[in-house]
């Protein structure tokens, strides 16, 4: 019987950046998932505070070298790789001198929002899928870690859906308590277009550009979500009663891991949707 295939994409990672709820969780499932019996690959972007020579990261040449054009400038894409440690999973960072070579995550050393916040988010998630492209491997199951990570749901439901390795894939967004209360910039939809990625699919987006709006328009186009923590904002998950996707609490840790696979499995094999 052949593998069901997982693909975290995480916004954080635990111990490649520092450990909180979420990096945490990113590290966590992939290899409970994997113990399964899964087959599993995890992305998340190659921050400058990320110690390379201490997880031995080195550049997948043959990965490397795509230009993502977002509103018409060309970004240089790297990919370099690493195992998590204490476990044979490999992760995938995904690397760009202009967006992810700075030491900080989100924030400057001021603690200021980082103005190409929305940007760099729209090149993690399109590089992520030109990534999985270029490995010509197909994921069952797409589960997306963080506000960074949620703009891949859309892009896989209206763009690489077309292409045979996302044909199938289901997208589980997961729901953390990472909450931002800047806004990102005010061109964000409009660097968001290409394909057949149109600006009125994110109808939330357009009236503002903040954090509850971006998570709202990505559930709009998941297949399923899960609630990760037991302080999501309540306007998001008000929001999720309106949707006729499948949204599983699992923000109890016992739970999380005990339940995680089960639900992959039902997702593939469409009993959540029954």
């Amino acid at each position: 019987m052949e593998k069901t295939r997982v693909l975290f994409v995480s916004q954080e990672i635990y111990p490649f950046v520092k450990e909180n709820e979420l990096s945490k969780i990113s590290r966590i499932l992939p290899e409970k998932v994997s113990n399964d019996g899964k087959d599993v690959r995890v992305f998340m972007p190659r921050y400058g505070c990320i110690n390379e020579r201490r997880y031995n990261l080195h550049e997948v040449i043959r990965l490397s070298g795509i230009n993502v054009i977002i509103d018409n400038n060309d970004h240089l894409l790297i990919i370099k790789v690493a195992r998590m440690p204490n476990t044979n999973i490999q992760v995938y960072f995904i690397d760009n001198q202009e967006f992810f070579q700075r030491k900080f995550i989100f924030r400057d050393d001021k603690k200021n929002f980082f103005q190409d916040n929305s940007t760099r988010a729209i090149f993690f998630a399109r590089s992520v899928a030109e990534s999985i492209k270029k490995l010509g491997w197909s994921p069952n199951v797409i589960v997306l870690h963080g506000w960074m990570s949620a703009l891949l749901a859309p892009m896989v439901k209206y763009v690489f859906s077309k292409h045979p390795l996302f044909s199938e894939s289901k997208v589980v967004l997961a729901l953390h308590n990472d909450q931002f209360e800047e806004k990102l910039s005010d061109d964000t939809v409009d660097k968001l277009i290409f394909d057949d990625l149109t600006s009125d699919l994110f109808p939330n987006l357009l009236k503002d550009t903040n954090y509850i709006n971006l998570m709202k328009d990505s559930l709009m186009h998941s297949d399923a979500a899960i609630i990760m923590n037991e302080n999501i904002n309540s306007d998001i998950l008000q929001f999720t009663k309106t949707l006729s996707i499948p949204v599983v609490d699992m923000s109890n840790e016992e739970d999380l891991l005990n339940n995680f696979n089960d639900f992959i499995d039902d997702l593939v094999a469409e009993e959540l949707f029954s």
